[in-house]
């Protein structure tokens, strides 16, 4: 994704191209959307999330018209239509359609709401409605690409008073709200002190600021941070906080269970391996939403599949 977006930016890198950009795009963006197709085709193969394969449905034919209209119709409203009418929600909708595990692969039917704009974002706005009030649980099967909706005022205001580990677990806290892989959802089972351990301190990026620069430029940090959360991803217990959508960070913590689940848990830790990207860019967002108790949470049925005692 990032060379895509390198070659997007050719005005910045030679000026003197900027003036024939009306011919040049027609050219590249074609190009782009099949580097894009193939990147999620053939990447998807690769994919899992807890330990089961993920398969993409759609094809070629439907995923460009779906982007060429994107693009066409951004362009005719001067962008009008892609910020205010749902036009951003219409290729995350897309992916979210045509994304299932392998296993429902032969079953799976592909929706149809990303031919509407307006029915993406009534569903979007629906959706965090339905989180943030704790009403009735949305039932999607597939909620992976789908921009992540912001928080209330007021959970908004709490992240811009706490340190930068704790505005890192309330940005993944509420990236999770949102998430559904196969119709289940995930937890994150980390806490503010880890986060803090994989960053550098100030003293360190002072006294030893060419290796701080070399490391930032080279995506160390960064790494460390997709790592981090991928080895604290786990799904949540069926039947879990069926009133809510959040949960305590504390008493989900791995310290607290005993050594069964933990080999239990550190095989499925080591299966959830593409999802640290996944995290750092399908569900990235700058929203924050503070938990909830989980004081209530019942255990997991030890031989239940890719689940662990809370």
């Amino acid at each position: 994704m990032t060379t895509q977006q390198t070659l997007k930016q050719y005005g910045l890198v030679f000026p003197p191209l900027q003036p024939f950009s009306c011919c040049i795009n027609p050219i590249l963006n074609p190009i782009l959307g099949m580097l894009n197709y193939a990147i999620v085709a053939y990447r998807m193969e690769d994919m899992k999330f807890g330990n089961e394969g993920m398969a993409f449905n759609g094809n070629c034919c439907t995923y460009h018209w779906a982007l060429c209209g994107n693009q066409c119709y951004s362009c005719l409203s001067c962008g009008i239509w892609f910020n205010f009418y749902g036009g951003m929600h219409v290729m995350p909708t897309y992916l979210d359609q045509h994304i299932s595990t392998k296993k429902d692969q032969a079953n799976f039917v592909p929706g149809n709401r990303w031919q509407q704009a307006a029915a993406c974002k009534l569903h979007f706005e629906t959706v965090r409605s339905q989180v943030l009030d704790k009403g009735k649980p949305f039932e999607d099967h597939m909620y992976i690409m789908q921009n992540t909706p912001a928080p209330g005022c007021w959970e908004s205001c709490v992240g811009l008073c706490v340190s930068a580990e704790e505005k890192a677990m309330l940005d993944i806290n509420n990236q999770l709200r949102y998430v559904r892989i196969a119709n289940r959802q995930l937890r994150f089972t980390g806490d503010a002190a880890g986060f803090k351990s994989i960053q550098p301190s100030c003293t360190y990026k002072t006294a030893m600021w060419p290796c701080y620069c070399t490391h930032y430029l080279m995506g160390t940090y960064k790494s460390a941070y997709n790592q981090y959360v991928d080895n604290h991803i786990e799904w949540l217990p069926t039947g879990h906080n069926e009133g809510g959508m959040e949960r305590s960070l504390a008493e989900g913590s791995l310290a607290a269970v005993n050594s069964a689940n933990e080999a239990m848990g550190a095989a499925q830790a080591m299966a959830m391996g593409s999802l640290a990207s996944g995290m750092g860019g399908m569900f990235g967002s700058g929203s924050q939403v503070a938990p909830e108790s989980n004081a209530a949470a019942p255990p997991a049925t030890p031989g239940a599949p890719g689940e662990k005692s809370a």
